[in-house]
């Protein structure tokens, strides 16, 4: 049996390379999405969604999810990796022949040629990300996040600040494309420089088959995810054209990018730690509970603030450029409320042997989610966004059920853990919302102390309700971020007896 306690602080300790990680490349994310918005047009931006779409749909195929087939090996680590990178490999330089052979017919199929070299500039980022899947995936499965975050964080504040440098003297498409193949050359370059594992050839065919069972499952549930995700965006773009699909992906970009990071970081943490009691559903159960309750406090104002300051935000930095853009980042930061906390589920599905559970969700909302696009989303990009987030409201209901069956819980605790930060961001929402209203128009520089000043009310409003309502969590946060830092080193054992 694993050790509780020390697998526990290992995490706790990691929290604040994972915290780091998702804060300091979101801080250049989002000013690089504005002024790509300010600089580029809508059908730019349509036209390299629809290239990373298809780009994200491969990577799910021969990237991060082979990992994790290393991270949750027990004793045959070295030969999980050399196998892992093998299949890794050769499955990359595939699936990029494919797109080579394919790019003609795509971009005929959106009645666009730029597409062509679009595809095949953009797929090379997909080679090199195999390339340095495995030591990655080392680095995590040994809770090395301070290595991992040099990594990954290095890596997107070098491009970056590349890419902002490139769009603010000659702004273009081409900027959008060389974003992500930066991004993959140096976490290629960095992931080999900060690890001593080199890959060997290796080759064991009942090996083999074991992780292409597991792994076969994983990338069904990922790719599941890309469709609601990412296969969104190619839908968005048959039904209302590329320059709506622009619209709707920036909108989506600013909505996404901080909610996303840090589901993203709580994800990767939970399965680091989830499968190391992998045949403990019920100990699983537990934690994916805290990890709820502690998730949602930050997920949820984050989400709902984003969509309080979506229409100042818009009309100040875009003006009437982008007509539609503040009904569409408001609605779509509402549906942030209902989806990304309960992805992380899917982790602990993975971590018990059974990634096949973590289909149902994704693919019951698919079957009843398609058609009501096809059928309703088609006039304008507001309509579509108002069905997506219809959609995505039954979702955390779905995985709750699916998570009471399998990791030994009930719907009734699962919403009982994040009853309290949900009551708490829909009062900050509707107070916020109706400040906005109160305080518009937003027209000149100095209506950005107005935005300011909604905020600043919002964020007190929501932290002094939550400290009133939920005292004892708000001071075990505080205290697993102060033994995170290193200030209070006996945290943990306290946390554990709670």
């Amino acid at each position: 049996m694993p050790d509780s306690k020390a697998i526990y602080s290992r995490a706790v300790n990691s929290i604040k390379w994972v915290g780091l990680s998702i804060i300091l490349p979101r801080l250049l994310t989002p000013l690089v999405t504005v002024i790509l918005g300010k600089m580029l047009n809508p059908d730019d931006f349509g036209i390299v969604g629809i290239a990373l779409a298809l780009n994200t749909f491969a990577d799910i195929v021969v990237g991060y999810n082979w990992g994790m087939a290393v991270i949750r090996s027990e004793n045959n680590v070295n030969e999980v990796a050399n196998l892992s990178f093998v299949l890794m490999t050769g499955l990359s330089v595939m699936l990029y022949g494919a797109f080579w052979i394919l790019s003609p017919s795509i971009a005929t199929g959106y009645d666009n040629p730029i597409l062509i070299t679009i595809i095949r500039l953009v797929s090379l980022s997909l080679i090199i990300s195999a390339l340095s899947a495995v030591p990655k995936a080392l680095m995590e499965r040994e809770f090395r996040y301070k290595q991992l975050f040099a990594v990954r964080t290095g890596s997107n504040i070098v491009a970056n600040v590349i890419v902002l440098i490139w769009v603010l003297l000659a702004p273009s498409i081409w900027v959008i494309v060389a974003q992500p193949i930066l991004i993959a050359v140096i976490q290629f370059i960095t992931s080999y420089r900060l690890t001593k594992w080199r890959p060997r050839f290796y080759w064991n065919i009942s090996l083999a088959k074991e992780i292409l069972t597991f792994n076969s499952f994983i990338v069904v549930s990922s790719f599941v995810s890309w469709l609601l995700i990412y296969g969104d965006n190619l839908f968005a773009g048959a039904l209302l054209g590329t320059t709506q699909l622009g619209v709707y992906i920036l909108g989506w970009n600013l909505a996404m990018v901080i909610p996303s990071a840090i589901a993203s970081g709580m994800a990767q943490l939970a399965y680091t730690t989830f499968s190391r009691f992998q045949n403990e559903p019920q100990q699983i159960g537990k934690q994916l509970l805290q990890l709820h309750r502690l998730g949602s406090i930050a997920l949820f104002p984050i989400s709902a603030g984003i969509a309080v300051i979506a229409q100042p935000f818009s009309e100040l930095v875009y003006g009437n450029k982008w007509l539609e853009l503040p009904e569409v980042l408001m609605l779509l930061s509402i549906l942030n409320l209902f989806l990304h906390l309960w992805n992380i589920n899917d982790r602990a599905f993975r971590a018990i042997g059974k990634p096949q559970v973590g289909l149902i969700g994704p693919i019951t909302m698919i079957l009843y989610g398609a058609p009501l696009l096809l059928s309703f989303g088609q006039d304008s990009v507001i309509q579509y966004s108002f069905i997506r987030v219809l959609i995505t409201l039954p979702f955390p209901f779905i995985v709750m059920s699916v998570s009471a069956r399998y990791l030994d819980t009930t719907i009734l605790a699962q919403i009982k853990a994040v009853a309290i930060p949900g009551i708490v961001t829909t009062i900050m929402f509707v107070v916020g919302y109706a400040l906005v209203e109160q305080l518009g128009p937003y027209e000149v520089a100095t209506d950005w102390l107005k935005v300011l000043f909604i905020v600043f009310l919002c964020t007190l409003l929501y932290f002094t309700a939550l400290f009133v309502l939920q005292r004892k969590l708000s001071l075990q946060l505080l205290a697993m971020l102060s033994e995170s830092l290193n200030l209070k080193p006996t945290v943990t054992e306290r946390s554990l007896a709670e």
